[in-house]
């Protein structure tokens, strides 16, 4: 879980650093998409159980056969090796932090359900003027705010009359791009997973983009200068609902009229929008994986030996496929009853873990050069130790010769949180 939280800051460290490029660039719906994406990829990526190991286990050039692929064990603690500790005060200070994280989680989703509960009562006594093209207008009385949400728009009463044509122009450009759905999605996440502080990046980014397309169709339709009055004119008061598009928004204002002040982009500007592939490229190179590498991975097979290597009691078998499955059932039933379950307590671990191993079983039937990774540096000595204590095997066979033959051998440990 920790390195699934670290891979996701440092991907959107790489994706916000990259939209530092465009932010300025006039072509708001692109950085929309874009930064409402790069949050998804952010969180999609790293979940996906990329062959992580072709970047890592490279083949000797003395070898013969090529890697061949092991069926992947399973193991998880059972019943007996969850109830070592019994008394409360024996949680693992990874459990405690675990919990403080969930209830603070729970508490921010509660305050995002009453946010919404409090939206709806605004709405509820606020005078329903009229429904055009989709979008419902509303006065609220004795205010002087104005927001839209969905595709609901609220005026304040105590508005000036001469402020309300700009603002009516602005906030249909929010109702009818429906721009709190993106709001209401990094809400949401933030509140899950409020200690990653990039989240508040990306909500500051969205809704600047947001003032930024509505006040680019404003102007078009608008007087600028006059819209620009308008804006500084105001005393500004930031609605204190967190998901909503406030047209008054102070801690906007001079990005805002900076923007509107800019001149028209060049042509050779677009070409930072190429930047973009770079970047994915660099994610998708820090998560060390590929589709096409993956796949080429998962082809290779035992079959590439003609006689593979016997593992003691699978003499009997002839055919390579009743060799290769005797192998897996005899390595997983050893690998499972020697790889100690107590770790995942220990190190404070949880979920999905994966250990990679590597070995080779030589001419000589011996197994050596064991190598392996996880995500954990004690799951991999635990990887190697238990590899190691695989016996010797009779040697594969390739043309009448005895051969090295490399194995991978992955191991998932699930432990439940």
């Amino acid at each position: 879980m920790i390195k699934y939280v670290i891979d996701i800051i440092i991907l959107q460290s790489i994706f916000l650093t990259l939209y530092q490029l465009i932010a300025k660039t006039p072509y708001f719906k692109i950085n929309r998409w874009y930064l409402v994406s790069s949050m998804f990829f952010s969180l999609l990526l790293p979940a996906i159980n990329f062959q992580i190991i072709n970047t890592w286990l490279t083949i000797d050039s003395g070898f013969i056969q090529p890697i061949n692929r092991l069926q992947e064990i399973v193991i998880q603690p059972g019943p007996e090796n969850k109830n070592l500790q019994n008394s409360a005060d024996n949680l693992s200070i990874w459990e405690v932090i675990k919990w403080i994280i969930i209830s603070i989680s729970g508490y921010k989703l509660v305050k995002l359900a009453l946010a919404l509960n409090q939206i709806r009562c605004i709405l509820d006594k606020a005078d329903h003027e009229q429904t055009k093209d989709h979008i419902h207008y509303y006065r609220l009385k004795d205010n002087e705010d104005a927001f839209t949400f969905f595709n609901h728009i609220v005026i304040g009463e105590d508005i000036p009359k001469h402020q309300i044509d700009y603002i009516l122009t602005h906030e249909k450009v929010h109702a009818k791009a429906l721009h709190s759905i993106d709001l209401l999605i990094v809400e949401l996440l933030r509140s899950i997973m409020w200690f990653n502080p990039l989240f508040y990046i990306y909500k500051k980014a969205i809704i600047l983009n947001h003032e930024y397309e509505a006040d680019a169709v404003t102007v078009n339709e608008k007087n600028k200068y006059q819209y620009m009055n308008s804006l500084i004119n105001k005393e500004f008061n930031t609605a204190t609902i967190q998901f909503v598009n406030p047209f008054f928004n102070q801690s906007n204002l001079k990005n805002r009229i900076i923007m509107l002040q800019q001149k028209k982009m060049k042509p050779v500007q677009k070409m930072k929008y190429v930047f973009i592939l770079p970047a994915l490229l660099l994610c998708f190179t820090y998560l060390s994986c590929s589709e096409d590498q993956k796949n080429e991975t998962m082809n290779v097979s035992i079959s590439n030996v003609q006689k593979a290597p016997i593992f003691p009691g699978c003499e009997t078998y002839k055919t390579n496929d009743k060799l290769k499955k005797c192998m897996s059932q005899k390595i997983s039933k050893l690998v499972s009853e020697e790889f100690d379950t107590s770790l995942g307590k220990e190190l404070g671990l949880s979920g999905v873990n994966h250990v990679y191993v590597q070995f080779k079983i030589n001419t000589e039937g011996e197994i050596i050069d064991i190598k392996a990774r996880a995500s954990h540096p004690e799951l991999k000595k635990e990887g190697l130790r238990v590899v190691d204590m695989l016996p010797d095997m009779q040697a594969g066979i390739q043309d009448g010769k005895k051969v090295n033959v490399i194995y991978q051998l992955p191991i998932t440990f699930k432990i439940e949180e």
